[in-house]
């Protein structure tokens, strides 16, 4: 039996994701030229809400949500992958809906930035319920009110 968690993030999370990322996130940090734990460690010290995806004692992936404050109605989320996404497909997508209900009462509207070149992101994205902007590189997506309103 498959155990899965979403717990909130430990330093050693960003280090063994940044072990284990997927080709296609590794390849994003490398095109920056950024440290990819500094990066996540950053991207964890400034969210409001984050976790990590952990499943059978490995961390599977790591999402959050950064807003502006307390009061701010829109949140930009995030989320990295390992390569053990694969093994675990169905904890995966369970555990980022349940992540995704506890953010979306808080907030009128919920955006991000994904690859275009991320075309099963992009589908899943979809079926969740967010809108993709067409694009040919990063492409805005977002639930709720569009935030070019």
């Amino acid at each position: 039996m498959i155990r899965a968690e979403l717990v909130p993030i430990d330093p050693l999370h960003i280090r063994e994701i940044c072990d284990t990322l997927r080709e296609r996130e590794a390849l994003a940090f490398a095109r920056l030229g950024k440290d990819p734990e500094r990066m996540i460690a950053h991207e964890v010290l400034t969210s409001f809400m984050s976790w990590a995806g952990v499943v059978d004692g490995q961390v599977i992936a790591l999402g959050g949500v950064k807003c502006d404050g307390i009061f701010a109605e829109e949140a930009y989320a995030w989320l990295l992958c390992s390569e053990a996404i694969a093994e675990a497909p169905v904890s995966f997508i369970r555990g980022v809906l349940r992540a995704f209900e506890l953010v979306k009462p808080r907030f009128r509207t919920i955006y991000g930035l994904v690859d275009a070149r991320f075309a099963v992101s992009i589908r899943w994205l979809e079926w969740m319920g967010f809108t993709v902007e067409p694009g040919d590189s990063a492409r805005l997506f977002w639930w709720g009110e569009s935030p070019r309103r």
